[in-house]
């Protein structure tokens, strides 16, 4: 009911501008850095189902992160516990 409510007061607005939008990036002010904003919840789906959101702390941290070279590959530590609903994990 809480996701619901913020969906109708913070994204609804934005909604019909939205629309055809795959991807947003979200750039929240004061007390909206604590909105989740991919589990606002529209009475039929989360936002992330229709979405891809990310969020940035700044426009600055935006841009930077817009325009600095991609780090170099390196290598990656991969763990888990494999089961009947990972069976390609040992």
């Amino acid at each position: 009911a809480h996701l619901q409510a913020l969906h109708g007061l913070v994204w609804q607005p934005l909604a019909a501008a939205l629309d055809g939008v795959e991807r947003v990036t979200v750039l929240p002010h004061g007390a909206l850095h604590y909105v989740p904003f991919a589990a606002l919840h529209d009475g039929d789906g989360w936002l992330v189902e229709r979405l891809e959101i990310g969020v940035a702390p700044s426009a600055a941290a935006w841009q930077a992160g817009r325009t600095r070279a991609p780090a170099p590959r390196r290598r990656a530590l991969v763990v888990g516990v494999g089961g009947p609903t990972l069976p390609h994990v040992d």
